[in-house]
This record gives structure tokens, sequence and C-alpha cells, in this order.
């Protein structure tokens, strides 16, 4: 059912059939459903995901480690094993994917493992919710996110509605300047915050057809050839929240995280617990909203991407 492409990295036969063929693939990543999404609630949206992924041409590919292998488009008979046994589940970041295929248990992927596996497997697109960045307290906590670190390093496009809110995003936005991280707004000029539309901060270039933009990553991983775009694309306006209610939860989430002294890994899951419960569940409609419509925007352009391929190559 799979084929390995190398000592860890093992392709499903759909996968490994579009790759051959040049179709277009779209890579999902697993954290979202295991450690993302209410208990229960993943194998739906996985299937959503899916779904739109194949209505726009292209082919879901979750990535996901297990059995001291890398799966590149699980299967989705499999997938009850990432979200069902998500307390056994660990959440990979770079440096834990080693110590997780050695164990044989079951890992999720993150932005930044999902980008690395797609480059490696020779995927141009990623979809995600919200990529990880520069934390508030980053002066006493030094927290930032390995995303930003193989955005830098990883030739792909990765579709996304901005920064966790969470996160400083004005840090998170100048970091992806420094790496040389080209960020292009889908319809919008605004920087996005994950369950907000606009945070104040600036794209790099928007677009509005994914011909235009599928060009312009093309030339970047030409010119470039080193690093990812960002492309942005904010949560649906009917799910989007008011930064101002947002902030004001973030804030009080650390507070009460601070208190009870927790930190590092656990911080996130904790202050998105939180503003959750804050919210009555409007940020889960908002985040299950996020991911539908960027797995759609991004199988469109990997559709899209392939066809400016194809003309770049002649046709070939």
């Amino acid at each position: 059912m799979y084929r390995a492409i190398g000592r860890r990295l093992h392709v499903s036969r759909e996968v490994d059939s579009a790759i051959r063929q040049g179709m277009p693939i779209v890579a999902l990543e697993t954290t979202v459903l295991s450690h993302g999404l209410p208990p229960g609630s993943g194998l739906a949206v996985a299937e959503r995901m899916m779904k739109v992924v194949r209505q726009a041409g292209a082919v879901p590919a979750f990535i996901g480690l297990i059995d001291g292998k890398i799966l590149v488009g699980i299967d989705p008979s499999h997938l009850p094993m990432w979200i069902h046994r998500s307390s056994e589940v660990v959440k990979c970041g770079i440096g834990d994917v080693a110590a997780v295929l050695h164990s044989k248990g079951i890992g999720a992927t993150t932005v930044a493992t999902t980008a690395m596996f797609a480059a490696q497997a020779g995927i141009a697109v990623v979809a995600t919710g919200g990529i990880g960045g520069v934390h508030r307290q980053v002066g006493h906590s030094w927290d930032i996110s390995s995303d930003l670190v193989e955005l830098a390093r990883n030739r792909i496009a990765v579709v996304c509605s901005g920064p966790k809110v969470i996160l400083d995003l004005s840090k998170t936005r100048e970091y992806l300047e420094t790496m040389g991280v080209a960020v292009y707004g889908w319809r919008t000029e605004a920087f996005p915050g994950f369950y907000i539309c606009d945070t104040g901060l600036r794209v790099d270039a928007r677009f509005d057809d994914f011909e235009s933009l599928s060009s312009a990553i093309g030339l970047h991983f030409e010119v470039v050839d080193r690093s990812a775009v960002l492309v942005v694309n904010p949560v649906p306006q009917s799910h989007a929240l008011d930064a101002r209610i947002v902030n004001q939860w973030v804030e009080e989430a650390e507070r009460h995280a601070s208190l009870k002294g927790i930190q590092g890994k656990d911080l996130t899951p904790f202050i998105l617990e939180y503003i959750h419960r804050r919210s009555e569940g409007k940020t889960v409609s908002a985040n299950i909203a996020l991911l539908l419509d960027n797995a759609a925007v991004a199988a469109r352009l990997a559709v899209a991407y392939r066809k400016v391929q194809l003309t770049s190559r002649g046709g070939r």
C-alpha cells in the first residue's frame, strides 16, 4: 500500500502515482487532527478536507509517523490511529522526529515537519490552519517556532490563515521577512492572524487569481531557490473574530498559565483551550472553516501551479 522512496519516507499508492504522473498534490498536517480539534471531531474534518481537495482536482496527502516510517498520503482507513489515539500521538517538531521513529510510535506532523517531508517527497503545496511563530514573551522564553525555520529552508508554498493569534504577530512578520520567506496575500493586502482577518500588518504582494499567484511562486523558487512562499488566506469573514476581544482572552490565558507554571509545548494548547471556552466554541468553528477554505485554496493553487510548470517546460 505504501512505497519506500527513502529509508524512512513512504508514499501511498495514490500519491506515488500522482507524483509519477505529475498530478497536483496538497500535503496536509496531522497535528491539527490529533491535537488541534476537540476530541472525536478530527476524522470528520479530515474527510471534509480531503473532499474539498479532490473536488478542486488535486490529491490530498496527510503526513504522519508510525512504526518507524514517515507516511506521505495516509490511507483514510488509517487516519483514526492519529485521531482516536491522540493521547499516544507525539506532536512532532523537527527535534522529535528521530525519537518517534526510533520508538516506532505514532507522530503527528506540525507545519515544520509537514513542509520538510512534503518537500522531500516532491510535493509543492501544503495546506494548514495557522503557522507557529514568535511567542509574546520571547524576551523571557526565547520561544520561536521551528515552523519559521523550516519555511526558510524548504522550497514549498504553504497556504494558511497567518500565524496563530496567541503569538507576537509583528515579530513573527518581521522574522519571516528576515528569513527571506515571501508572504503573498490571497485576495488581501492584510496579514491575517488565524481568527483575525486583519492584524494591521501587510503582505509582500496581493494576488487575485491563481495563474498570477502560481507564476510568482514559480519565480520565487527559480530566483531565490531556498525558501518557502507563505500564502495567507484570511479566515472566512462569517467566522472572523474581533481582534480586541481575542487579544484580551489571550492575555487572560497567559496570566492563568503563568500562575499554573505552564510553559513550553504545553503553553499553546492551554491558551487555545482557554480562548475556546471564552468564545463559547466560536474559535473551533472558525478553525474548521479556515482549514476547509485553506485546503480548497491550496488545491486550486496546486492545479494552477502544475499548469504553470507545464507551460514553462513547453508542455512536457
